[in-house]
């Protein structure tokens, strides 16, 4: 039984050329390596290609992605293309997140979401194409994730497609383990990015104009007590006066509750009755001081 296919308008990325080749490769072979630049649109457009196709039936598509901020951000794009929220028909899982709902037909999640699916459900039912995406950032869990799913494939679920996508990689070598080893390599679609023309002008530099000075600069020069030689730019791009306290800028006035601004530099250390440091001294004549 095969789920109608979403209608997604024209997205017009690179990576639109290759979707029929990735399509006859997965009903063909059932696994295929996708070389895409970065910017193509595999991570977003492959996946919603793919929905309807009559190998994937009702089952759902999983998108493996390296990083939590990656997952969610491509489910909102995917929703965003088929006009729905997240958790519909495109949903995410990760660590501590999960939006996902009974109709959700693609859901994006991270690697140790997917092997412990995989070690809960060997069979990986319900399932019916799992993408690796940005497969060239390996590490301990993308490669168990990858063994896993090659044993699956080969044992449980010979019927399970297998995609691996990435800008960089080592195409053919991953072509020939998704395969039957490299006599019989996966297929390999390579999707060709776009180049567009740059146009270089050297504009010939005009007369130096001043540059507006800040509160904080206004506030160094006019201060008597703050000679020029004291003061630098901080990072904040104001002046700071040598002694350590900040010029008072908008909305911050130069004395809080009695304390003064120093504007000088301090030589000694701070005593317990200086205004540098607050202390709360106990009552004069001993006795116990009782809080309210």
């Amino acid at each position: 039984m095969s789920a109608s296919r979403p209608t997604v308008a024209a997205t017009g990325l690179p990576v639109e050329e290759a979707i029929g080749a990735v399509r006859l490769a997965l009903g063909e072979v059932g696994a295929a390596v996708l070389v895409a630049p970065p910017g193509a649109g595999k991570t977003t457009a492959v996946p919603l290609r793919l929905l309807g196709e009559p190998w994937l039936g009702d089952q759902r598509i999983v998108v493996l992605e390296p990083r939590r901020l990656a997952a969610r951000a491509a489910a909102e794009r995917m929703a965003e293309l088929l006009g729905g929220p997240v958790g519909e028909t495109v949903g995410y899982r990760t660590r501590d997140e999960r939006r996902v709902g009974r109709r959700t037909r693609i859901e994006v999640v991270t690697e140790g979401i997917l092997v412990r699916r995989i070690q809960a459900d060997p069979s990986l039912e319900g399932t019916g194409l799992v993408i690796l995406d940005e497969v060239h950032e390996r590490n301990l869990v993308t490669d168990l994730s990858l063994a896993l799913l090659l044993d699956v494939r080969g044992g449980l679920r010979p019927d399970l497609r297998v995609l691996a996508m990435s800008a960089t990689l080592d195409a053919d070598r991953l072509a020939g383990l998704l395969g039957d080893g490299p006599s019989s390599p996966a297929p390999v679609v390579r999707s060709e990015g776009r180049t567009h023309a740059v146009e270089v002008r050297h504009v010939v530099p005009g007369p130096a104009t001043g540059s507006t000075p800040s509160s904080g600069e206004r506030w160094a020069r006019s201060s008597p007590s703050v000679p020029k030689a004291t003061c630098w730019r901080s990072s904040r791009g104001g002046r700071r006066a040598a002694g350590g306290r900040s010029p008072p800028g908008p909305g911050r006035p130069a004395a809080r509750r009695g304390r003064p601004t120093p504007v000088g530099p301090r030589t000694t250390a701070p005593s317990r009755t200086s205004p540098w440091r607050r202390a709360r001294r106990p009552p004069a004549g001993g006795g116990e001081h009782r809080h309210r």
